[in-house]
């Protein structure tokens, strides 16, 4: 999968097949060698370069690895069932949008991971905290 952010290529996501059956995929991210955003914008973890790229890079990366990420299977997988549920309902009626359902999916894990608060977005797409958050 590659992100776009209009004629340039952002980054670019593989997933591949991994040596042992604990990790059955490998994920590999690579940053793109062309100059996105212009100078003017602030540099951050995928728009910066050299030392100040690997510097932010292995700071983040203990956030990611896989043991802290078991964590919250628990939440992921509740969350992503009510996701399925909502799909479920959709599918058979012809193409839709589910952009929105997974952005609320997001939204609901990553308040419940990070702050510990259920918001119930997707199933409240209507409360004051998702509408605040789409503003």
């Amino acid at each position: 999968m590659k992100v776009y952010p209009g004629d340039r290529t952002l980054a670019s996501y593989h997933w591949t097949r991994a040596d042992s059956e604990e990790e059955p995929l490998a994920f590999t991210w690579t940053r793109p060698r062309v100059q996105f955003p212009p100078p003017v914008a602030r540099t951050g973890l995928l728009t910066s370069t050299g030392n100040k790229w690997r510097q932010r890079r292995k700071m983040l990366t203990p956030t990611f690895h896989f043991s802290i990420l078991t964590e919250f299977l628990e939440v992921m997988n509740e969350q992503a069932d009510v996701l399925v549920e909502k799909l479920g309902r959709q599918a058979g009626a012809g193409p839709f949008n589910c952009f929105n359902h997974v952005t609320l999916c997001a939204l609901d894990i990553i308040c419940e991971t990070a702050m510990g608060k259920k918001i119930y977005a997707q199933s409240n797409s209507e409360s004051e905290y998702v509408q605040s958050v789409y503003k």
